[in-house]
């Protein structure tokens, strides 16, 4: 009987040495109320907070057609430049949505270019503003998505903080900021037909994790 209690308490041994490598490895699954599964994550990798706010980026540009080599990368520069800002990450999907439909080498007829859509000489400005010239190569760096989307975000944050209203600071984005300031000084009016489309992209792209959210705490009270 020693033997067997023994080797019982080995085996359980294992067990629980087998657990406890895999959480601190990042190889144990977890429940995600944002895919309605379970995913894997990479625990030492990936900060606990942010996890949920990635993947809900992440399944977004996804539905938009993204390339999945690239998604990730996106997905947590997205989440991390936009905190910068307290900017929602999902409005910032939506101002892509509007102006690249999430084509990274789109190039307008204006010659903006890039995810965000932005012209080369406003990034040459932004890139010193935001402390990026090292990375920043002309026009070419505007095709590099990771880059483009760290201008943008740091410009729409800057407008935000210019005009204290994120409808006028969203119209700047689209018209530049001098033109917008200038009619707010000549009380001449101001068409937001721009910020609204974005905030109804906003709004739409927002919709399926909303009825989630109602299905998962309709769930929970039933219980």
């Amino acid at each position: 009987m020693g033997i067997f209690k023994n080797i019982q308490y080995f085996q359980l041994f294992r067990w629980f040495l087998a657990i406890k490598i895999a959480l601190l490895c990042g190889f144990f699954p977890n429940y995600s109320p944002i895919t309605g599964g379970m995913y894997w994550v990479e625990v030492l990798v990936k900060p606990a907070p942010l996890r949920e706010e990635i993947i809900k980026i992440h399944s977004i540009m996804k539905r938009k057609g993204v390339s999945e080599s690239s998604i990730w990368g996106l997905a947590e520069t997205i989440s991390t430049e936009a905190k910068k800002f307290s900017i929602d990450p999902i409005l910032v999907l939506a101002v892509i949505d509007v102006e690249s439909r999430f084509l990274h080498q789109a190039t307008s007829p204006y010659g903006a270019r890039g995810l965000m859509q932005i012209r080369p000489f406003v990034g040459d400005h932004l890139a010193g503003q935001a402390e990026l010239l090292e990375d920043w190569e002309g026009a070419k760096s505007l095709d590099d998505p990771i880059l483009n989307v760290k201008l943008g975000i740091f410009y729409l944050g800057s407008l935000k903080k210019r005009f204290k209203n994120m409808e006028l600071a969203l119209t700047a984005y689209n018209w530049g900021p001098t033109r917008v300031q200038s009619r707010l000084e000549e009380d001449e009016p101001i068409s937001l037909d721009y910020a609204e489309r974005v905030l109804s992209n906003y709004e739409d792209l927002r919709q399926p994790f909303r009825i989630r959210r109602a299905g998962w705490k309709e769930s929970e009270q039933s219980r």
